[in-house]
């Protein structure tokens, strides 16, 4: 165990040690530019929706609406009424897609450095919850670029990631698999993602993870050792960019293509593949926590006034004002998800594919060996159970770590297809 708490140590140094030299600098064309990008923000609207959902009422959702339908939800006793009111929600926010320009305008603001205090008291002040790791990328950045060319270079940087990654997992696998990531990626509107600064830094992770899994697959497929240190880095990364928006993107959709990619070149085996599900979980969980520990620690030698723990307690069991509904933890999160569009695609792709199954032979051992993916279908629903609060409040991005559900399903029926024999005829 102490090889992992070195790993982490170490990448906790190197955190800080990436924001403070970010904060050392201070330009005047980085002002500019960081005044200018708020003001773009400001001027677009906090929480702008960019798809809408198919019942064409876009003008009457906003957060007062939402907030009526859960409460009136909350208040009402009778299931009937319930299931009414869920319907209602259904209708108006299935499918839609909303802009965070809220928390974008505080990642803006937190490139600025506070007067008075050194780069490293800079690093480790305000929003202490958080690392604020994208610091780090975007403050040289703006430094030199303005934020409409920001996105700019996003936009490009993602598409040609998202290809990347797509061209090696054809080459190592199979097209279908490319065509399986792709509609993953689909389930979660990744297209809005270059304009989002909030949403982007988990994808970035996700998309990096993916990659160097299959660049060093053999590696990875053949040391165990090395795949949870693998998984340990990745959890630890992910909590040093990300702001708790969609984090179990970087474990589910990345450990589902090392469960594919390792039992492609080891072979099925039940129990092996329930040990590596469930130990690079809990390495990347380690990873994670011990890196958000890491964060409080310091923050509390810089400012011993911080509320570390309200905060994270508030995000799992909310307060008095915000009191705490699994209901509406799960509902709002699956309701955003599933637009009856989706439902019926995924129920079609399951039906195709379980009909090819069935007429090209169905190995029984071979099933059974390689259903322990789907124990990934069940972590985005611990993670809103566990988190529940924040996953209720924040529904309308937190939704996006189910693709890992839709991911695992979809790949579970595709390793069980006698690829060869289908396309033989």
């Amino acid at each position: 165990m102490l090889k992992p708490l070195a790993i982490l140590g170490i990448l906790i140094i190197a955190y800080s040690i990436l924001l403070t030299l970010a904060y050392m600098p201070n330009p005047s064309r980085l002002e500019y530019n960081i005044g200018s990008a708020i003001h773009i923000v400001e001027k677009e609207g906090i929480y702008r929706h960019v798809v809408y959902a198919f019942s064409g009422r876009g003008s009457e959702r906003n957060n007062e609406v939402t907030d009526e339908i859960f409460y009136a939800i909350a208040g009402e006793p009778d299931f009937y009424a319930r299931v009414a009111m869920f319907a209602e929600f259904w209708h108006l926010y299935s499918g839609t897609v909303r802009l965070d320009n809220f928390t974008d305008r505080i990642m803006l603001g937190q490139l600025r450095r506070q007067d008075g205090l050194s780069a490293f008291e800079n690093a480790f002040t305000g929003y202490s919850r958080y690392w604020h790791g994208y610091v780090a990328v975007l403050r040289p950045v703006m430094a030199i670029f303005d934020f409409g060319t920001v996105r700019y270079i996003a936009l490009f940087h993602q598409t040609l990631l998202i290809v990347a990654v797509s061209v090696m997992i054809s080459k190592r696998l199979d097209m279908i698999f490319s065509l399986l990531f792709g509609f993953a990626l689909a389930t979660f509107s990744y297209n809005i993602f270059p304009f989002s600064l909030q949403f982007s830094s988990v994808f970035y992770v996700m998309l990096y993870a993916m990659l160097i899994s299959l660049c060093f697959e053999k590696r990875l497929v053949h040391d165990d050792a090395l795949l949870l240190y693998f998984f340990l880095v990745v959890g630890s990364i992910t909590n040093f960019f990300d702001l708790l928006t969609a984090p179990l993107l970087t474990l589910g959709i990345p450990l589902v293509l090392c469960h594919t990619l390792r039992n492609n070149h080891t072979g099925y085996i039940f129990k092996e593949n329930v040990k590596t599900i469930i130990l690079c979980s809990i390495y990347w969980g380690v990873g994670y926590a011990f890196t958000w520990i890491g964060r409080w620690i310091i923050s509390y030698f810089v400012d011993p006034d911080i509320q570390v723990f309200s905060a994270i307690s508030y995000r799992m069991i909310g307060t008095d004002e915000t009191p705490l509904s699994y209901v509406f933890a799960f509902g709002g999160n699956i309701i955003t998800m599933f637009p009856f569009v989706l439902l019926a695609t995924i129920i079609v792709l399951v039906a195709v594919l379980t009909g090819f199954i069935v007429k090209t032979g169905l190995s029984k051992n071979h099933a059974f060996n390689t259903s322990p993916v789907l124990l990934l279908c069940l972590a985005p629903y611990a993670w809103f159970f566990v988190f529940a609060n924040h996953s209720e409040v924040h529904y309308w991005f937190t939704y996006r770590i189910q693709a890992i559900a839709v991911f695992a399903l979809l790949a579970f029926l595709i390793n069980l297809l006698n690829l060869q024999k289908i396309r033989m005829g």
